[in-house]
C-alpha cells in the first residue's frame, strides 16, 4: 500500500502529516492555546493576582523548555508511537487534574508536568517527524501540521466559553480534557519516527539526494543565541500575551466572550500565518519574511494598546502571527544553516529561547497588576518589536555585504 515511489501511490509521510496534524490539535491547540480561557475564571474563583495565575504558565514554560531538550533522545529510545502517547498523557492528565484543585500550589505543581508533555507535542517533536519523513515538501508539510495548533481553538474556543459559562470551569476542563486526549493519543498512534524503521525512504528522498549531498553545518554557537533571541524569544513573549486574554478582559470589565472571539481570531492568524511564513520565506527570504511578520505584530500590538473591543477584534489576527514565528522560523532557518545536525540544534535553539523567555508570563501578569491595565505592556511590546526589525535590517545587511566565510566569522 506504501511506497517510496510518491507520485503513483500513496506515501506514508502523508499518514505521518495526519498524525501530526492530530497531536498538534489536540495537544498545543485545545489543552493549551484553548486552555487560556479559563485562566480568568479561575483567577476569580480563587480570589489571587494576574501575576498569581501567570506564575502557573511561567512555571509551565520552564518545564516544556526542559521537555524540548529531551525530545529527540526519547523518539530515538522509545520510537515515535510511545514517545508521544506518553508526552499526550502527562499534558492531557496533569490539565485535567485542575478539576479537582483548590490551591493555586497545585497549579504550580501540575505546571511541571503539563510542562515537559507540552514539551513533547509541541514545536520540536512534530519539526523532528516532518523532517525525517519529508525530503521534498518540507515546508508546506511543516506549515499545514503546526498550524492545526491554531485552527482548532480557532473553531473551539467559542465552544469553550460557552461550556465554562454553563457548566462552570471545573465541569468544562473535564470535557476539554477529554476531547484533547482523544485527538493526541489517536495522532499518536499513527506516528513513526523514521521512514527506515517500517522500510521506506522518506517522501521526495531520490531527488534530495541527488541535490543536497553535502550535509555541513554552515555556522557557530553564537549563531544559535542570536537566533534564539530574535526567533524564539520575542515571539514567545507575545504568545503569553494571547495567552492573557481572559484576565485582560475580566480587567477591562468585558465579557469573557469577548476573550473567545479574539482568541479564535489569534488563532486564525496563527493557522494562516505558519503556512504563509513557510511559503515567503521560500520565495524572499528568511530575514525579510520575518521582517514582515515583527511589523505586522507591532502593529497588533499598538491596535490592542487602544483597549478598544472592534481595534483589538481587528488586531488579533495579526498578533496570533506570533505563533507562528515561534513555531515555523527557527525550524526553516536552522534547515538552512544546520543541516548536519538538525535535531539537536533545533531542540537547543527551542530550549535556549524558551528558558530566556520563560519569566514572560509572570512579568506580563505583574506588569499588568502594577499598571492596572494591559495597554503598557503592549506598548512595550511594539518597541521590542521594532527593537527585532532593526537587528534583523543590521544582521541582512552584514550578511550581503560579507562572503560566506565571513559571514560565519562575523556571527560566530
Amino acid at each position: 500500500m506504501f511506497t517510496v515511489n510518491n507520485e503513483k501511490k500513496f506515501h506514508y509521510a502523508w499518514i505521518i502529516l495526519i498524525g501530526a496534524i492530530l497531536i498538534q490539535a489536540g495537544g498545543a491547540g485545545i489543552l493549551n492555546n484553548s486552555a487560556a480561557l479559563f485562566y480568568g475564571p479561575i483567577k476569580t474563583d480563587l480570589g489571587i493576582s494576574n501575576a498569581q495565575m501567570s506564575m502557573y504558565a511561567s512555571i509551565r514554560t520552564v518545564f516544556m523548555a526542559f521537555g524540548m531538550a529531551f525530545v529527540a533522545r526519547t523518539l530515538d529510545r522509545l520510537g515515535g508511537k510511545r514517545s508521544m502517547a506518553l508526552y499526550s498523557l502527562l499534558l492531557g492528565l496533569s490539565f485535567g487534574a485542575m478539576h479537582f484543585f483548590s490551591d493555586i500550589r497545585q497549579w504550580y505543581i501540575a505546571a511541571v508536568v503539563s510542562g515537559i508533555g507540552l514539551g513533547g507535542v509541541t514545536i520540536v517533536g512534530i519539526t523532528l517527524f516532518i523532517a525525517n519523513w519529508f525530503k521534498e515538501k518540507r515546508g508546506l508539510a511543516l506549515g499545514i501540521a503546526l498550524s492545526a495548533s491554531g485552527i482548532f481553538p480557532m473553531l473551539c474556543n467559542p465552544l469553550v466559553s460557552r461550556l465554562i459559562e454553563t457548566y462552570g470551569w471545573r465541569d468544562a476542563v473535564s470535557m476539554v480534557c477529554a476531547f484533547g486526549l482523544l485527538l493526541t493519543l489517536g495522532g499518536s498512534m499513527l506516528m513513526v519516527y523514521r521512514p527506515e524503521e517500517i522500510g521506506l525512504k522518506a517522501y521526495g528522498e531520490s531527488a534530495a539526494e541527488e541535490t543536497n549531498t553535502a550535509s555541513a553545518d554552515k555556522t557557530s554557537s553564537l549563531a544559535i543565541l542570536l537566533i534564539a533571541f530574535v526567533l524564539a524569544c520575542m515571539p514567545n513573549g507575545m504568545v503569553a500575551l494571547v495567552n492573557q486574554f481572559s484576565m485582560m478582559t475580566e480587567q477591562l470589565g468585558l465579557p469573557l466572550a469577548l476573550a473567545a472571539r479574539i482568541s479564535s481570531l489569534a488563532m486564525l492568524g496563527n493557522t494562516a500565518g505558519k503556512v504563509i511564513l513557510g511559503m515567503l520565506s521560500d520565495r524572499i527570504g528568511s530575514w525579510k519574511t520575518l521582517i514582515l511578520a515583527f511589523v505586522l505584530t507591532m502593529l497588533a500590538c499598538l491596535g490592542f494598546a487602544t483597549s478598544r473591543p472592534e481595534v483589538m477584534s481587528f488586531s488579533a489576527p495579526f498578533l496570533g502571527i506570533c505563533f507562528s514565528i515561534t513555531a515555523m522560523a527557527g525550524a526553516l532557518i536552522v534547515g538552512e544553516l544546520y543541516p548536519g545536525s538538525y535535531a539537536e540544534k533545533l531542540s537547543l535553539i527551542n530550549t535556549v529561547g524558551i528558558f530566556i523567555s520563560s519569566a514572560g508570563s509572570l512579568l506580563i501578569g505583574s506588569a499588568s497588576d502594577y499598571f492596572g491595565s494591559y495597554s503598557p505592556v503592549y506598548l512595550i511590546f511594539a518597541a521590542i518589536d521594532l527593537l527585532c526589525i532593526t537587528g534583523i535590517l543590521y544582521i541582512s545587511n552584514k550578511i550581503k555585504q560579507m562572503p560566506a566565510k565571513a559571514f560565519v566569522q562575523f556571527v560566530g
